[in-house]
């Protein structure tokens, strides 16, 4: 009204329309089971059997198919276990990760996107306390970094030794990119 201006709230660009989202990851949903996914096991723990990968219907996530990840030794350092799947992320990159966790007793994990080689640039990690009661997660990063050969990952070296962690309804998905 009159000579009146309203407060700018937030300003960005816009997507191109070839732009428009697309996901990073393959077998979000684990319908072809294991395919696409790696547990890594680091450090002075028993190898690959400190973490044991399948696949399985989950009743008290809505009967959907999902990562069933058993902690059979851990040593506290959150990124000695971890489930990954390799993705590129480009330069100035918004994304959207969500994913649904649950846990057979409390215990913490971490979750992010992060650069499989050093410097191990992160886009984002974060903590996240989960238990018997599904949790969705839903995180919003942006890529401050060149383009990343990254990794989604679900790190588990917090758990407790005996520790049962599901995860289902994977995704990550490239929104647009900042110019």
């Amino acid at each position: 009204r009159g000579d009146e201006a309203s407060a700018v709230m937030a300003t960005g660009p816009l997507p191109h329309a070839q732009e428009g989202p697309h996901d990073l990851l393959l077998n979000g949903d684990f319908a072809a089971g294991t395919a696409d996914w790696t547990p890594v096991v680091f450090g002075e723990l028993g190898g690959q059997g400190a973490l044991s990968f399948s696949v399985e219907r989950i009743a008290a996530l809505g009967d959907v198919h999902g990562a069933r990840l058993r902690v059979s030794e851990s040593d506290g350092v959150p990124y000695h276990l971890r489930l990954t799947q390799p993705v590129t992320v480009e330069a100035g990159a918004v994304l959207l990760l969500t994913s649904t966790l649950m846990a057979d007793r409390p215990t913490r994990v971490r979750l992010g996107v992060q650069e499989r080689v050093p410097p191990y640039r992160s886009v984002t990690v974060r903590i996240v306390d989960i238990g018997p009661e599904p949790k969705t997660i839903k995180l919003s990063l942006s890529n401050q970094h060149p383009a990343l050969q990254a990794q989604y990952q679900l790190d588990l070296g917090y758990a407790e030794p005996g520790t049962t962690v599901w995860l289902a309804a994977a995704r990550l998905r490239e929104m647009w990119t900042q110019p």
